[in-house]
This record gives C-alpha cells, sequence and structure tokens, in this order.
C-alpha cells in the first residue's frame, strides 16, 4: 500500500531537484548584452480594463529607455467600459510618448489582438504584457539588453503583487513557484511555460512561425505556444531575463469565482501540449498530490502504521527548498506557516482543478471559453 506513494513522492523529489538545478543554471547563465537601444513595440491587449490601464501607462511614461525609442500599441478587444476612452485621455495628457490604438472588429480573443498589434509594431522587438501589471523603471531597458544578436526570444519573470489576505498570499507564491519552474526548465533546454505578462520576441521570428497559427482556438496559451514554436525554429535563440529589475508584477484574483475561471484556463491547455516533459511534468506533480490525501486518509483509518505519515516530508522538504532558493529573486517575504497551510491545502486544489478543467467550461471577461 505504501509502494505507489514512496515511489511517486521520491519520483516528485528528483523532479522538484531538477528544477532547483535549473534555476541556479538559469540565474548564472550569461548572455551576451545588447548594449544598442533597438527600436522596442509593447503590446498591451486590454478587455474592460478602465480601471487597469493607467497604472500601467503611468509606469511604462517613467521608464529610463529612450522615449524616442519605443511606442505603445493597445490593442481593444470590444470592452464593454470606458477602456477606450480612458486611454485616449491618456494621450491627450502624454503626448511625448508614442501611443496608439488598435479596435479588434471582426476578431476577437487574446491571440487575435496580439497579431493585430504586431501587425501594426514598428518595432522589430516586440515585448507583450497585460493591462493589469506593474513596471519598474528598468523593465524596458532589462528585456532590450537580454536581446543579443541571436537571441529570437525572451522569457521574463512574473509575481504578483504583495497582498495581505492569504487568499492573495496563496495565489503569489504559486505563481512564483509557476514563474521560476517556466525559467528553470528553460535553461535546461526543456521549455515547459512563460507567462505573456513579461515576453519578448523578434517581430520577425513571430513572422516566420506564423505567430498563433494552428492553436488559434486554445483560450490560453499564447505564450507558451510561441515559446514551443521558437523553440523548434530557432534551437538557441531563446534568452532568460534573470534580472530582478525585469521583474513585472500583477494583481492575483480578487474572488473565487475569478480565481477558478482563470485555473480552467491554465489548466484546460496543459492538454493541448501532448506528449514530452511538460506533460511528464504535470503528470508527476498531479500524481504526488494525490498521494497527500490517500496517505492521510489511510492514516486515519488506521490502514498504514503512524510512523507512515512522515512519508509525507518526502514532498514536503523538497517544495520547501524550492521556495527559500526561489523568494529571494523575487523580492517575496518568506512566510513559514503560510508555506505550511499551503501544504495541506495545495494537493486537493491540484486534483480539484486537474479534474474538473477536463469537463467544466470556463469564463473571462463575460466570454465562455
Amino acid at each position: 500500500m505504501l509502494v505507489l506513494p514512496s515511489v511517486v513522492f521520491l519520483l516528485y523529489g528528483c523532479l522538484i531537484m531538477l528544477v532547483i538545478t535549473g534555476w541556479r543554471k538559469a540565474l548564472r547563465r550569461n548572455y551576451p548584452l545588447n548594449r544598442d537601444h533597438p527600436f522596442i513595440t509593447i503590446l498591451i491587449p486590454v478587455r474592460d480594463e478602465e480601471k487597469n490601464i493607467i497604472i500601467l501607462l503611468d509606469d511604462i511614461s517613467r521608464q529610463n529607455y529612450p522615449r524616442d525609442l519605443f511606442e505603445v500599441v493597445v490593442i481593444d478587444d470590444h470592452s464593454g467600459d470606458d477602456t477606450v476612452a480612458v486611454v485616449e485621455g491618456w494621450i491627450r495628457h502624454h503626448p511625448e510618448i508614442q501611443l496608439s490604438i488598435i479596435l479588434l472588429k471582426d476578431a476577437s480573443g487574446k491571440k487575435a489582438a496580439l497579431t493585430a498589434g504586431v501587425g501594426a509594431a514598428n518595432g522589430e522587438i516586440i515585448i507583450t504584457t497585460d493591462a493589469d501589471c506593474r513596471a519598474g523603471v528598468h523593465w524596458i531597458q532589462s528585456m532590450a539588453d537580454a536581446f543579443g544578436s541571436k537571441v529570437q526570444m525572451v522569457i521574463g519573470p512574473v509575481c504578483l503583487m504583495d497582498n495581505k489576505t492569504l487568499f492573495g498570499r496563496f495565489q503569489q507564491l504559486e505563481l512564483m513557484v509557476l514563474s521560476a519552474t517556466g525559467m528553470a526548465t528553460m535553461a535546461l533546454g526543456l521549455p515547459t511555460m512563460c507567462n505573456g505578462a513579461n515576453v519578448a520576441f523578434r517581430k520577425s521570428a513571430f513572422l516566420q512561425v506564423g505567430g498563433y497559427t494552428g492553436n488559434e482556438n486554445i483560450a490560453s496559451g499564447d505564450d507558451e505556444f510561441l515559446l514551443r514554436k521558437i523553440v523548434s525554429a530557432y534551437p538557441n535563440g531563446v534568452a532568460l531575463l534573470n534580472n530582478s529589475e525585469g521583474i513585472i508584477t500583477t494583481q492575483p484574483s480578487k474572488t473565487w469565482k475569478e480565481f477558478t475561471n482563470q485555473r480552467f484556463r491554465w489548466a484546460g491547455k496543459w492538454r493541448k501540449h501532448g506528449l514530452g516533459f511538460s506533460s511528464l511534468m504535470a503528470f508527476v506533480v498531479f500524481l504526488a498530490n494525490v498521494q497527500v490525501p490517500l496517505v492521510m486518509l489511510f492514516f486515519l483509518l488506521g490502514l498504514i502504521p503512524e510512523q507512515s505519515i512522515t512519508l509525507i516530508l518526502l514532498k514536503v522538504i523538497p517544495d520547501l527548498i524550492l521556495i527559500l532558493v526561489v523568494y529571494p529573486f523575487f523580492r517575496i517575504r518568506f512566510r513559514l506557516m503560510l508555506f505550511f497551510w499551503m501544504q495541506l491545502v495545495y494537493p486537493f486544489y491540484v486534483v480539484f482543478f486537474g479534474l474538473t478543467a477536463n469537463f467544466l467550461p470556463a469564463y473571462w471577461k463575460g466570454r465562455k471559453i
């Protein structure tokens, strides 16, 4: 009865140690820096973002990058609020920033918005982010520096804004680990994930690989599917932004409904990745989290010896080591009690979303996905 959880936990521990190895490699990796100042286009797809977009635009206006060497393109995806009017008002008060608005007409969705933005971009280097994000003053410069002559795409770190609620801190810790995992596996040559809130690519590379052709109808994954295409076309062409100055922060979900819909979108795209390291990693993580409540149940029913409950430490200890290694880079305060609380909750959370995402629809900004 204990053989399966023992084997699964050991596999999980090996996987986490592999991620830690990749993370350390990612931080050590030195790329030839681009000391030029290329012209850059920042794409911001929006839908009903009147409350957030101004804050991001203000951050962009404070960048230490030359203002005549970047432009901003806001692509509105049929907003039902005053997003467009708010952006137009901001443009009037900031004539020093090159900013244009595109209104989607016949198409909809984030991939369609980004595709339209790429088509209108004047920059060879394109950075994508989301309207509810915040950027430090060195963000654009950090991205530009990462584009050596052979680099076609740059993966940047993303973190949630600090939040005083347990719900928000739960999301912050989870996203930190996901962002670090994507950077770590990329450093190992095993691309798994990235976050479209902080990704950059050459326009020529986007066009060369056909952009989002082939996965237009998948609700999420604009970032990850493009990553796989570019890695396939340019095996050594993806760089990591391993500079904390380039971190993008974004907001946690405020309600359970918003949170569940986001997780349904995330979980749903994994089915489209096919066989490979990403699927293997997701399967091992799912199995390890399934074993935790099973071992607890067997213990409570008296089906296993009392000392067997310590098997769970084979999952807890690697998780703790990973977080201790990663959190200084993301400038997040480590909270031990939050970590232990997550160890109790997270297995049930993973099992729930891993199973239900295959059957329940997701919604985004009023749209059924």
